[in-house]
């Protein structure tokens, strides 16, 4: 996650939206499986 975190600040002017999407799509479905894991993990 770091790495990408660095190489995508320098190139942020320089990002189209397809750049972004490829980015934020795998970041929401990270986001969806941690939510659903703890959600799991408290219903247990």
């Amino acid at each position: 996650m770091a790495r990408f975190l660095k190489l995508e600040v320098p190139d942020v002017s320089n990002q189209t939206n397809k750049q972004k999407k490829l980015y934020t799509i795998p970041l929401g479905i990270l986001l969806l499986t941690t939510f659903f894991r703890i959600l799991f993990s408290q219903l247990q």
